[in-house]
C-alpha cells in the first residue's frame, strides 16, 4: 500500500509566500518544505521497492549540523540546500534559517510539553567518533552542537571493535548506534545502520519521534477493499469521519483534507500547532502529483483550506521502510547539486574536526529511515538521520579483474625487440596436463629462483611450499597440501636445498 507522505512536519499549519517582510520562521519552515518536496520527488521517481517517505526536519537537524562543519567552498554548497536565491535576495542567510529550524525544534518541544498529552515529540543528536583513527571534534564544534542541537552526548568507539548478538559477530558501534536510535523513535526504527565503511572516523546522529491525536478523530471503521497504485488488490480498514467543519481544499487536479491536533473542544495549550494533511489526486495518479507539488504548491493548497461538511472515507495504513535510503546520489544530482563534501579530495570539513594523519575528511553516506502510521485516533511518526564522515586514505581499492580464458587455438611469437623480428612463429595448439610429479619438480624449480608456485585444487585446497615445525622451535619448508586458511593437510615432498 502506498502513501503520500512528507514528514515536514507537514504538516505544520499555513505558511503563506515569503513577502517583501520575511518571517524567519515561516522562512525556515519554507526551506524545509523546499528541500523535502525535492527530496521526495527525487526519491520517488528512482524507487526501489519501499514506500517513499522522508522526514525534511530530521534530514535538516542533521544536515544543518554537518554544515556547520563545513568550510569555504564546501559550505557554501550545503548552505544553498537550505537558503533559495529568492531567499537570499531577502536578506537571508543560512544562519538565519538555521536558527529558525532550531526554533521549530523548540516550539514541537514545548508544545508536547504543555499539549495535556495529546501531542509528544522528541528530538535527540548524537556525535559518535572513531577512536581507532584518533578522530576528534574541535572544541567549537562540540559548543556549537550542544548549543545549538542539543548534541551534548559524544560517543567515542572504535569502529572497528565487534561483538556477539544472538550468537552472531557483529560491529559494535552498529548495534550501539542502532540501539540509541530504536530507543529514541520509541522503538520504531530499531536498524538505521547495516554497516560501517573502512575509512568512517565520525557520525551525526539525529532521530525524532512524533505522535499526535485529532481534535476530531475517525469515529466508524469498516473493513473493504483498497486498490493499490501498482493494481494489486489488499483488504484494508477504512476509517470515517462525518465534519460540518472539515478543513478542505479542491483544485483541478487534487483534494485536501486537514485534521489538527489537538484536545476535543478544547485549547489549553494555545493555538495548534501541528496538522495532517491529506492530499489526493483526482485520478488517482500519485506519480502525476508528485511531479506536480511544489513548496509554492503546498502553500497554494494549505492557504486555501476552507471549512466543509464532509464524510471523508480513508484507508487506514502504515508505512515501515524495510532498509535506510542513501541521500548521497540524490544530492549530487539536480536540483541539488552538492558535490564538494562528497569528494574525498576537495571537501572542506576543517570546521569539524581532524586526524592525526591530517588527511582530508568528507562525508561518505547520508542515510535516512521513516516511519508513519495513521489510525482513527491520530497519528505516530518517526525518523532517524545519520551522517557518515570518511578519512581519505592512500590505500586503494583493489581494481576489478575481467577474466578472460583462452581455450582455443593461438599464435605464439617470440620476438627480438630491439629489431622487431619474429624468432619463433608458433601454432599453439597441442595443451598438456601436469602430473603429479611434474607440479612438484615445478614448485621446486620456482623455489630455486625465488618464485612462489601453488596448484590451486577444485576442492578448495592448494598445493604449495609450506613452513612445518620438525621439532621444537625448529621449522622447514616443505612441498604441502593445504586448507583454504593455509592449514597444513599433508606433506607431500620434502623441498631440495637451494642452489648456488
Amino acid at each position: 500500500m502506498k502513501f503520500f507522505l512528507i514528514t515536514a512536519f507537514a504538516l505544520l499549519t499555513a505558511m503563506p509566500a515569503l513577502a517583501t517582510k520575511v518571517d524567519p520562521k515561516r522562512a525556515a519552515g519554507a526551506s524545509l518544505g523546499n528541500m523535502g518536496f525535492d527530496l521526495f520527488r527525487s526519491l520517488y521517481q528512482s524507487k526501489s521497492g519501499d514506500p517513499i517517505a522522508v522526514s525534511p526536519m530530521s534530514i535538516s537537524e542533521a544536515l544543518a549540523l554537518a554544515t556547520y562543519g563545513a568550510d569555504k567552498k564546501t559550505r557554501e554548497e550545503m548552505e544553498s540546500l537550505f537558503v533559495s536565491e529568492e531567499q537570499r535576495k531577502l536578506g537571508l542567510n543560512f544562519d538565519t534559517i538555521a536558527d529558525n529550524i532550531v526554533g521549530i525544534r523548540k516550539d514541537l518541544l514545548d508544545y508536547a510539553t504543555k499539549s495535556n498529552g495529546v501531542f509528544e515529540y522528541k528530538s535527540a543528536t548524537s556525535l559518535w567518533a572513531n577512536t581507532a583513527r584518533q578522530f576528534k571534534y574541535t572544541p567549537k564544534f562540540l559548543a556549537l552542537a550542544a548549543e545549538k542541537f542539543g548534541a551534548t552526548e559524544l560517543n567515542e568507539r572504535d569502529f572497528s571493535l565487534e561483538k556477539k548478538i544472538d550468537g552472531k559477530m557483529v560491529n559494535a558501534t552498529v548495534a550501539e548506534v542502532n540501539e540509541w536510535v530504536d530507543n529514541k523513535t520509541n522503538h520504531k526504527i530499531p536498524v538505521l545502520l547495516s554497516s560501517l565503511g573502512r575509512d568512517d572516523i565520525a557520525i551525526l546522529l539525529n532521530a525524532i519521534y512524533a505522535k499526535g491525536r485529532f481534535r476530531e478523530h475517525f469515529p466508524e471503521i469498516i473493513d473493504g477493499k483498497y486498490t493499490t497504485g501498482g493494481g494489486d488488490t489488499l483488504d484494508a480498514t477504512y476509517m470515517t469521519q462525518k465534519n460540518e467543519d472539515m478543513q478542505t481544499y479542491s483544485d483541478t487536479d487534487i483534494d485536501a483534507y486537514s485534521f489538527n491536533v489537538g484536545d476535543v473542544g478544547a485549547h489549553n495549550a494555545g493555538p495548534d500547532q501541528v496538522a495532517l494533511d491529506i492530499i489526493v489526486p483526482k485520478d488517482g495518479d500519485l506519480s502525476a502529483l508528485v511531479d506536480l507539488i511544489d513548496q509554492d504548491y503546498y502553500e497554494k493548497i494549505v492557504s486555501g483550506l476552507k471549512p466543509k461538511a464532509i464524510e471523508l472515507v480513508s484507508p487506514a495504513g502504515k508505512v515501515e521502510q524495510g532498509k535506510a535510503a542513501s541521500l548521497v546520489k540524490t544530492l549530487k544530482a539536480a536540483p541539488f547539486k552538492v558535490l564538494m563534501a562528497f569528494d574525498a579530495e576537495e571537501a572542506q570539513f576543517q570546521p569539524l574536526g581532524s586526524v592525526p594523519s591530517e588527511n582530508n575528511i568528507y562525508i561518505s553516506d547520508i542515510i535516512t529511515k521513516t516511519f508513519y502510521e495513521m489510525t482513527p485516533f491520530g497519528f505516530e511518526a518517526a525518523a532517524a538521520t545519520a551522517i557518515m564522515f570518511a578519512e581519505a586514505t592512500s590505500i586503494q581499492e583493489p581494481p576489478a579483474f575481467e577474466k578472460r580464458e583462452i581455450k582455443s587455438a593461438a599464435l605464439h611469437v617470440v620476438r627480438h625487440i630491439q629489431s622487431g623480428a619474429p624468432l619463433f612463429i608458433v601454432e599453439y595448439d597441442t595443451p598438456v596436463q601436469y602430473s603429479e610429479e611434474d607440479v612438484y619438480k615445478l614448485i621446486q624449480e620456482g623455489h630455486q629462483h625465488d618464485r612462489f608456485l601453488k596448484k590451486r585444487l577444485a576442492n578448495g585446497e592448494s598445493i604449495g611450499i609450506s613452513y612445518v615445525e620438525v621439532s621444537k622451535g625448529n621449522y622447514e619448508q616443505v612441498i604441502a597440501r593445504t586448507d583454504d586458511q593455509g592449514k597444513v593437510l599433508e606433506i607431500l615432498k620434502k623441498l631440495e636445498a637451494k642452489k648456488n
